[in-house]
């Protein structure tokens, strides 16, 4: 995937969101652009992930001045996978299969619309994958931001899925088997996964995470692209990124300290919008609530400090 002959200087690095179809995301989206543009203009490529393929909406008019460097597919997942977990996997696998084919991308920032970019987070980045690399997946991992601990996605179920016989509540079946087919290929996964120090249901926060192209690579060659291992699971896409970045042989670390890109949680953000810019980070989930601030208040307060960095004459 290449850029057009305007945008010489641009990283070697994407996005990719999932846009769902609540009418609410093309404003979101607005507002992710916009913050894009002015905190990391050098981005480049954008590939947005339609989940509405049935509505007549022009995803692509959000992008502003990065339109020529954005790109809009349409999920495939079909209507039988679930769009937050196991058809969430398919879309993205989708946007990396298509960045894959252009071979100029070193790493990959996936995004939900409830995230924003609140600072400058690339370089750092792009620092943190170029000294390791054995290093595969960047974000909220084991520690959020203030300190406190990151759970594990679903350790249980994961646990499960390396077990000769395992029991599951409805509407599963009660009684699971994994002596051959999809089965057997999943207890194999996790095995293997587990001798090389993936620990069940580690991953990265979803609402924002980086990951190399080294490790997607390895992923596409081992044959996971076509996400089989989690059709009717429903194990949540950064859940499965995880579970696949250390099967690969890649590792897994946290960026989260001052300074650092990643402000990342399941629900809410971790402070107000300034101590949060102040402190350095440039990532920030999820926007939807933060104690009694709404989310339209939450995207002024980071509009506001946007507008600042404008007036002082930086990069917009």
């Amino acid at each position: 995937m290449t850029s057009s002959g305007d945008d010489a200087d641009v990283g070697r690095w994407a996005v990719i969101v999932p846009v769902g179809p609540a009418a609410v995301e093309t404003e979101r989206l607005h507002d992710l652009f916009d913050a894009l543009q002015t905190y990391e203009p050098g981005v480049g490529s954008v590939v947005l992930v339609d989940d509405a393929a049935d509505q007549d909406r022009d995803l692509l008019a959000t992008a502003g001045p990065l339109r020529g460097r954005t790109t809009v597919i349409v999920n495939p997942r079909g209507p039988d996978l679930e769009g937050w977990s196991d058809g969430l996997v398919v879309g993205i696998k989708a946007a990396l299969e298509l960045l894959l084919t252009g071979g100029d991308v070193d790493w990959v920032l996936k995004m939900d619309t409830d995230a924003l970019v609140i600072g400058e987070f690339a370089s750092a980045i792009t620092e943190r994958f170029a000294t390791d690399p054995t290093l595969g997946l960047v974000g909220s991992h084991d520690l959020r931001c203030d300190g406190t601990p990151h759970p594990n996605g679903w350790p249980r179920t994961i646990r499960k899925h390396q077990h000769w016989i395992s029991v599951w509540r409805p509407p599963n079946r009660l009684f699971r088997t994994s002596f051959t087919g999809i089965e057997r290929a999943r207890r194999e996964f996790v095995r293997d996964a587990r001798k090389l120090g993936y620990r069940p249901g580690e991953h990265c926060q979803g609402g924002a995470y980086a990951v190399s192209m080294r490790a997607v690579r390895e992923i596409k060659e081992r044959g996971w692209f076509d996400a089989g291992l989690w059709m009717g699971t429903q194990t949540a896409e950064d859940v499965v990124m995880g579970a696949e970045v250390r099967a690969a042989g890649f590792g897994i670390a946290g960026m989260v300290a001052p300074g650092e890109p990643f402000a990342v949680r399941y629900i809410g953000i971790e402070d107000a919008p300034d101590v949060l810019v102040a402190a350095g980070h440039g990532l920030v989930h999820s926007l939807k609530s933060h104690g009694d601030w709404t989310e339209a208040e939450l995207r002024d307060a980071f509009r506001r400090i946007r507008g600042q960095r404008v007036g002082e004459g930086r990069p917009s």
